[in-house]
């Protein structure tokens, strides 16, 4: 993965600032991580930060046309909204999601 739900944790209001490079930033707008991103939501559906994490993760990768298209495709919604309903009092979760 370009980018992982650790490293979006670690630093999550810069990170996308921090990549500096408009080589990373298109590396990272057609990267293909869509899926394992939603996978690992589901399963850790009651983890605060993982959700917050992957809903971050997401809100940088929707960017990318092509995960435009395949967020939505591949449960990215729905798993967003379940994140934000199971964690109504995490202010991390609600902004990011």
């Amino acid at each position: 993965m370009i980018l992982s739900c650790a490293s979006v944790s670690n630093n999550p209001s810069h990170l996308w600032q921090d990549v500096e490079s408009l080589a990373a930033k298109k590396r990272i707008l057609a990267s293909e991580d869509v899926p394992p991103i939603i996978s690992l939501m589901a399963a850790h559906k009651s983890s605060a930060g993982v959700q917050q994490a992957g809903c971050e993760t997401l809100a940088i990768l929707v960017m990318g046309e092509k995960n435009q298209i395949a967020i939505p495709a591949n449960g990215g919604i729905e798993v967003l909204v379940k994140a934000m309903g199971a964690h109504e009092s995490s202010a991390g979760v609600q902004k990011a999601g």
